[in-house]
């Protein structure tokens, strides 16, 4: 490299190469990061290291008081919830309560009022209780009611009422003995009744033949002949008229003739 025969250039090559070496240091310095680290004194390090202990120990005791806040907010609203909810669980309990009373009142009340119902119906029955008629007294056949017609000794309700249906479909009795032929009526009935106010009402020339079936004494084969009859020989003036029917007998024409009006 350097060569021996000529200081001169020698010195001045080396002058050069020291030159660009100060250069090359320069630019490096130059081009050196600001925060390269520095030596920083002991002392200077240990103050930062404890504001850094203390401020992180702060942090800590704010964040472990936060914590803490948070968990007591959320017992309290806990606590508030359940003491709603127990609030709501006795609501609860005195609306079955007093439903309950309420259903025990009501039925207390129904029965108190099926029992007075029945107190007043039997009380009734005592004071609708006919009196039964003595040994003498009659009633009118034709005129009582069923409450009149249950005071003849022997005969009740239904009794009473079969005869006032018959009484409707014969147009009124004309005798007594009429009643024996209603079944469960006997002979020691008929001298409590007397007949008043009968009047004939049995138009055989005027009547239908759905009309007059509807009387006892008469079939629906015995109205339809006497409807056949009238078409074709007129006007009927005598049940006598009917005697070659072979729909009729004697004994028709005799129960018959107390209700026919010609």
């Amino acid at each position: 490299m350097l060569s021996s025969r000529n200081p001169k250039a020698d010195r001045r090559v080396l002058t050069l190469l020291l030159g660009v070496l100060g250069l090359i240091v320069l630019c490096l310095d130059f081009h050196m990061p600001e925060n390269a680290t520095t030596e920083v004194p002991e002392d200077t390090y240990k103050v930062n290291k404890s504001t850094s202990q203390r401020v992180n120990k702060l942090r800590s005791k704010e964040e472990r008081e936060q914590r803490y806040l948070h968990l007591k907010d959320s017992f309290a609203m806990l606590k508030l919830q359940r003491q709603q909810a127990a609030f709501l669980r006795q609501q609860a309990y005195q609306h079955r309560k007093d439903s309950f009373a309420a259903l025990k009142e009501q039925r207390i009340a129904a029965r108190e009022e099926r029992e007075a119902k029945h107190q007043h119906y039997l009380d009734s029955l005592k004071r609708t209780r006919p009196e039964k008629l003595s040994e003498g007294e009659f009633i009118y056949l034709n005129q009582a009611d069923t409450t009149l017609l249950k005071r003849v000794p022997g005969i009740g309700s239904a009794l009473a009422f079969a005869i006032v249906s018959y009484r409707q479909r014969l147009r009124g009795f004309h005798q007594v003995q009429q009643l024996l032929e209603i079944k469960g009526i006997t002979e020691n009935s008929l001298p409590y009744f007397r007949i008043q106010g009968f009047t004939p009402s049995l138009y055989i020339n005027k009547e239908s033949v759905n009309v007059m079936r509807q009387h006892p004494y008469l079939s629906f084969y015995q109205a339809r002949a006497i409807d056949e009859y009238r078409k074709k020989y007129g006007p009927i003036h005598s049940l006598r008229q009917l005697s070659l029917l072979k729909e009729f007998c004697e004994d028709d024409f005799t129960r018959l003739e107390p209700y026919v009006v010609y």
